[in-house]
């Protein structure tokens, strides 16, 4: 009935279930701790199966995978663990990551271009605040911009050598896709659609995926013409969207109730297999190694424990 006062200081966690003894003089609850981090698991079956998911990445910070490297050996991904989002690879079986992009802007979803020579990525300066397309060798080195690019901007890349990667600039509810050059920018457009959130290009480069709808996915070749409309079954909308390496099906992140978040593997039909399950988990997506033998997962890692306080 009276002002609020502060008991604790803690940072870092939510605090959840708090409980009071019956004679008051002691509070139980709950610290829980929240991260994005990389699973790593073994396709089976075509793509069509999981093995059990293992942590690739072991830090307490936000993790998140975007890309591989060509030889499908090293998953490329963004990191916060130096206090601002910047860019590394770790080798499949290593403990260890080797930074690429290291700085203090906020460096994110890198993809290696389908020639292997470059990393492309976005870069969001402090000062000012604006968002580039940015690439930097494979091997390492000094960043380039490319171009500088809208805040509602995202770019594909496919992965076998010689495939183009695109440039999808959102301009209302409309969508326009043009060529991306790694070296030059932008280049011709290709068409102009209308899509809800997520797309993806396949392997060869060849076709587009689009979230046209919660749960309706369209595939679209590179002049527009739209191939096939596939409703995922059993699903209230997909959160993700990634093409398995073969170019026959996709790898989505679900809702599903009373609270769990699902990694599913859809074919051009729509039937969804579920590959992994996780409770009480914040969205979930996945990247296919180029050879279609490993997925790249990011998930959600809880620490949760029990506190008391006493005499507050």
């Amino acid at each position: 009935m009276g002002e609020p006062r502060q008991l604790t200081k803690l940072s870092g966690f939510y605090i959840e279930s708090l409980s009071v003894q019956g004679d008051g003089k002691r509070l139980g609850f709950v610290l829980t701790r929240r991260q994005s981090d990389i699973y790593l698991g073994r396709l089976e079956a075509g793509g069509t199966r999981l093995s059990p998911p293992r942590r690739l990445t072991l830090d307490d910070r936000e993790d998140e995978p975007t890309g591989w490297t060509a030889d499908s050996k090293a998953v490329i991904f963004s990191s916060d663990r130096n206090g601002t989002p910047d860019i590394f690879v770790q080798e499949i079986g290593k403990d260890f990551a080797s930074p690429l992009v290291v700085g203090p802007d906020n460096d994110s979803s890198p993809r290696q271009s389908p020639d292997g020579a470059w990393v492309l990525f976005n870069r969001i300066s402090s000062n000012p605040r604006a968002k580039r397309l940015m690439r930097v060798p494979a091997g390492g080195g000094r960043p380039e911009e490319v171009m500088a690019v809208g805040a509602r901007t995202m770019f594909e890349c496919g992965v076998v050598p010689g495939s183009p990667c695109v440039l999808e600039e959102r301009v209302g509810k409309e969508v326009i896709v043009s060529l991306l050059d790694p070296a030059r920018g932008k280049g011709r457009e290709l068409f102009r659609a209308e899509y809800l959130n997520n797309a993806d290009i396949t392997g060869d480069g060849k076709r587009l995926a689009m979230q046209v709808e919660r749960n309706r996915i369209r595939v679209v070749s590179l002049d527009g013409k739209t191939e096939r409309e596939v409703v995922v079954e059993g699903v209230s909308a997909v959160r993700s969207l990634a093409w398995a390496a073969d170019g026959k099906g996709f790898y989505t992140g679900s809702f599903a109730p009373p609270n769990s978040e699902t990694l599913l593997y859809v074919d051009l039909r729509g039937k969804a297999r579920e590959l992994w399950r996780q409770a009480r988990s914040s969205p979930m997506w996945a990247v296919p190694s180029p050879d279609g033998k490993y997925l790249a997962i990011r998930a959600e890692t809880r620490d949760s424990n029990v506190w008391t306080l006493e005499d507050f």
